[in-house]
Formats: structure tokens, sequence, C-alpha cells
């Protein structure tokens, strides 16, 4: 791993986008994106959206973020599932 991977992955805190990954460390533009795809390479980030708005973030805070979607989804289904009362 890199100087500029290992400041990538210390950076990415929260979801970035290439300007805020930038911005945030200091690493020369050019050297954000192969820097990203080695890391995505290494299973160590994720990235969606489109091209030109792509986000990353480490894969741990990605995993944590379906975690927190699937609990929501349960409790909705839980919600939905109860049985009616009886109107007065």
């Amino acid at each position: 791993m890199s100087d500029d991977d290992a400041k990538i992955l210390a950076a990415l805190e929260k979801e970035m986008t290439n300007a805020e990954i930038v911005t945030a460390t200091g690493i020369n533009r050019a050297d954000v994106g192969p820097a990203l795809r080695r890391l995505r390479a290494a299973g160590l980030i994720v990235s969606r959206g489109a091209t030109n708005k792509r986000t990353h973030m480490r894969m741990a805070t990605a995993i944590e973020k379906l975690f927190e979607k699937t609990d929501h989804l349960q409790i909705q289904l839980n919600v939905m599932s109860l049985p009616k009362r009886p109107s007065a």
C-alpha cells in the first residue's frame, strides 16, 4: 500500500467525492484516481454513483450502512405485520 493509499483510507471517515478526498488529504488530483482503483481492487473501499458524481467509502462503512438499512426495513415490516386493533 502506497502512502497515498494510506492517506485516502485514513481520510474516508465518511462518504466522500474525489474533490473532497483531494482537499482532505492534500494528494495531487491526478494521483487520487489510481489510488482509489488500487484500494477498490484490494477490497478496502467501495464506490457508487454516476461517473462524474462518484462517492467513495471504506468497505466497513458500507457494510455498516447495509446493516442499518436492513434493521430499518425489518422494523417497518414488523410494524406492517402487527394485527389491526378492532375499531370501537
